[in-house]
């Protein structure tokens, strides 16, 4: 992760977000991204963050860099905030599930026991932990991450949101598989 956490420009938030995932990187290693659809082994998480990362950053280059968005000019956000809201977009998962002794219909990860929150809640918490503010446009990402299927379900998304909505649509539908 931090070939891609070196990319950030704004030198105070890479070295929070390093610090971060130093934190985290354990879990980081271990947690599947989901206990029985994308990405659900043991790395799963990484393998997916890793892919959510790369294809968002390969969208704002396409859109904005190299200048087919015309219409919907870029405004409030940059590289950096699609590389962070990438990294942390399913951050609470790392806290979500547990390993389990006798694994179930080849499953070896099942729902943990945690207290019941809003998803970007315990995200805002990390992040603020290790000096990582989160901003309107990064927590409305967060919320609108999965697209039609968040629970904060609206009409319209920011182009943050988009980016990050298609490129963790990309990761779960198209190139769900190890090692990226």
């Amino acid at each position: 992760m931090n070939d891609f956490i070196d990319k950030i420009e704004n030198e105070t938030l890479r070295r929070n977000l390093k610090n971060l995932h130093s934190t985290l990187q354990e879990r980081v290693k271990v947690m599947p991204a989901s206990v029985k659809y994308h990405q659900n082994w043991t790395g799963g998480y990484r393998d997916h963050v890793r892919q959510v990362i790369q294809k968002a950053m390969e969208l704002y280059r396409l859109l904005y860099i190299d200048g087919l968005t015309k219409v919907k000019p870029l405004v409030g956000f940059t590289m950096d905030d699609v590389i962070l809201v990438a990294y942390i977009h399913d951050m609470d998962k790392l806290f979500r599930y547990q390993k389990v002794n006798q694994p179930r219909d080849g499953r070896e990860w099942e729902y943990a026991e945690v207290p019941a929150y809003d998803d970007s809640a315990k995200i805002t918490q990390l992040c603020a932990q290790h000096g990582i503010i989160l901003g309107d446009n990064h927590l409305e990402a967060l919320a609108m991450h999965h697209g039609g299927w968040s629970a904060n379900n609206k009409r319209d998304m920011s182009p943050l949101a988009v980016i990050i909505h298609s490129a963790d649509l990309i990761s779960t539908y198209i190139t769900n598989h190890k090692g990226d």
